[in-house]
């Protein structure tokens, strides 16, 4: 009974459903990723091991990726939204690159704490979508409105300051 107390208190996070946000969401930012080819994979086959799905993920192109938790039960009916981030195209960084980095997150490298739980915590059901982007300004716009407006649990930091305020002062991060 304990260890499934303690798995319980393990697992266990807040949700925010801020509809009121996603009412005032950009129209050419939502057409974007509502006409967008997205593209998901399963994100580890056992604990540590990423999928070899990732080699088919561009590392010619940036773009937008999120995770999420599915526990298979109802299909596409549970998932759970847990991060958005995004993947700007340079010399050094393309979309396959930056979604596999994630891995190295798993503890003991707590360096990102809230990423370092979510990959432990959730591993078994963590899948990862991404879309594919050309433009880096855009791929920085969509990454921000989405921070912005469905203020997911394991992003750290909202970059519209009013709403950063707000989400801290309701005790919500």
């Amino acid at each position: 009974m304990e260890d499934l107390i303690q798995d319980l208190r393990n697992k266990k996070f807040q949700i925010e459903l801020p509809s009121h946000l996603w009412r005032t969401f950009d129209p050419n930012i939502l057409k974007v990723l509502q006409t967008k080819q997205w593209n998901t994979f399963k994100y580890f086959t056992s604990y540590g091991i990423i999928n070899n799905a990732i080699s088919s993920v561009n590392n010619k192109k940036g773009g937008i990726y999120i995770f999420y938790v599915d526990p298979q039960i109802i299909p596409e009916r549970q998932r759970i939204l847990m991060y958005v981030g995004e993947a700007q195209l340079t010399a050094n960084q393309n979309l396959r690159k930056r979604i596999s980095e994630y891995k190295n997150y798993l503890p003991p490298d707590y360096s990102r704490p809230k990423i370092s739980t979510m990959l432990q915590q959730w591993w078994e059901d963590l899948y990862c979508s991404y879309i594919e982007l050309d433009d880096n300004e855009l791929i920085m716009q969509i990454e921000t409105e989405l921070i912005n407006k469905l203020i997911l649990p394991f992003n750290d930091k909202i970059p519209d300051k009013k709403i950063g305020f707000a989400v801290k002062a309701a005790g919500l991060q």
